[in-house]
């Protein structure tokens, strides 16, 4: 969406990106190193959790469910934050890959 708004302004339309390495790759969407990881969880008031879990079609988090959140600084130089159910996976300095599926998710390099 970030592509799509930069390019709102140009005088001509933009060029398509290049394929999605996930194509390719079987799921791969990127390498990176955390640079944060937190602790969250969902509470009968996380109203704001919830909100961008129906604008991406998901149920609601369940009362009391603990997460991760990750911000990922990719190897193409974006920044990046992943939230995944459960407990740490990766600790910050940890090169991870991003692996696309439903939801999508991280692993240790």
């Amino acid at each position: 969406m970030a592509v799509l708004l930069a390019g709102a302004g140009c005088a001509g339309p933009a060029a398509a990106p290049a394929p999605v390495a996930a194509a390719a790759t079987g799921g791969l969407i990127g390498d990176g190193i955390v640079v944060s990881v937190r602790q969250v969880s969902a509470s009968s008031g996380s109203a704001g959790i919830n909100a961008v879990l129906a604008a991406l079609g998901q149920p609601a988090a369940p009362a009391g469910a603990a997460g991760t959140e990750y911000v990922i600084m990719r190897d193409d130089g974006n920044g990046v934050s992943l939230g995944q159910a459960g407990g740490a996976a990766a600790s910050e300095g940890d090169r991870v890959v991003i692996l696309d599926g439903d939801p999508v998710t991280l692993a240790r390099r």
